[in-house]
């Protein structure tokens, strides 16, 4: 629960962070190291990650990214790199990913991701990493998708110089708009295809499992809900996300938010008591933490009544994880 680019494998760096006390870098460890290298996008230089606002002023960027979205969260569950399987590396299913067991020494862990750690800020780092690799793979069949020609080169051009982008909840939103914006909200969208303008399901406003994996999501209300909520309006198979709850939590918050980060900036000197919640702050100007801060937008996001964001285990299926990440 939340309340409270070197190349390098996932598997590796999660079996060594999750243990308490972690281990050394011992031949076990070594061995237990995965065969996916984590290198982010590569080949297209340095390029500038834009706030959500911004990319939806770019309209071929955006286009491409809930294009890319939609078809990267189509392919099959089965598939460690596809959407759920790069998502379920966070928590649950709570299997072995890219060969790598959990750790021993790490009884009653579930998923690879470090919590209460000053790995927190590094692990989720090489995560989004290789969320951004992934869906830059993916947005290149999306590019190739489109007519050769006039088109197709602008996608490419477009794609050159992608980075997945982030949603800044502390800062001062746009005049008119809302600390949550409403793309996350709308069900439905308008994109570019290559057969011309559709309305598709707005793939930033829930994931659908397809199947929802009963057994391993264990607990209810999370083993009947067919896709990710956020402020559940009950734990009914049937129910449905109220996301002017989620729109005003976040709006009422916002501004002790940006007090909470602007603090932390300025006043904390030590990183061990920044970068997570478990160190004892010595440090007077450490009475907050990044990861306590980050888990404030957790609780926000996925409400009082069980939404997904709320708990560890499921947080990583909301595709608004990625952009609270990036």
């Amino acid at each position: 629960m939340f309340l409270s680019p070197a190349t390098i494998t996932l598997g590796l760096l999660a079996t060594s962070a999750i243990a308490s006390p972690a281990p050394s870098y011992d031949s076990e460890t070594e061995k237990r190291g995965g065969t996916v290298a984590i290198t982010g996008i590569t080949g297209t230089g340095m390029q500038t990650r834009l706030d959500i606002h911004t990319i939806q002023k770019n309209a071929d960027q955006w286009n491409l990214y809930l294009l890319t979205l939609q078809a990267w969260k189509a392919q099959p569950q089965s598939n460690p790199l596809s959407y759920y399987g790069v998502a379920g590396i966070h928590g649950v299913p709570n299997q072995p990913w890219d060969g790598v067991g959990a750790n021993p020494a790490a009884s009653g862990a579930v998923g690879y991701c470090t919590h209460s750690s000053i790995l927190f800020p590094s692990w989720h780092r090489a995560y989004m990493a290789l969320f951004e690799q992934q869906f830059y793979a993916v947005m290149q069949t999306v590019v190739s998708s489109f007519p050769a020609g006039k088109k197709r080169n602008k996608y490419a051009k477009a794609a050159s110089t992608f980075r997945v982008p982030y949603w800044d909840w502390a800062a001062q939103p746009p005049t008119g708009l809302q600390t949550l914006p409403a793309v996350f909200t709308s069900q439905t969208v308008s994109v570019t295809t290559p057969s011309g303008q559709q309305t598709i399901q707005n793939p930033l406003f829930h994931y659908e499992f397809a199947p929802l994996d009963t057994a391993n999501f264990y607990y209810a209300p999370w083993n009947a809900w067919q896709g990710t909520l956020r402020w559940p309006n009950s734990e009914q198979s049937s129910a449905s996300s109220q996301e002017k709850l989620c729109t005003s939590a976040l709006a009422n918050n916002r501004q002790n938010l940006q007090d909470n980060v602007y603090n932390l900036f300025t006043q904390c000197t030590q990183y061990a008591e920044f970068s997570n919640d478990a160190s004892s702050a010595s440090d007077a100007g450490c009475h907050n933490s990044l990861e306590s801060i980050h888990d404030s937008i957790h609780n926000l996001v996925g409400g009082t009544n069980d939404g997904h964001m709320t708990y560890l285990w499921y947080a990583a299926f909301d595709p608004i994880f990625w952009l609270h990440h990036a």
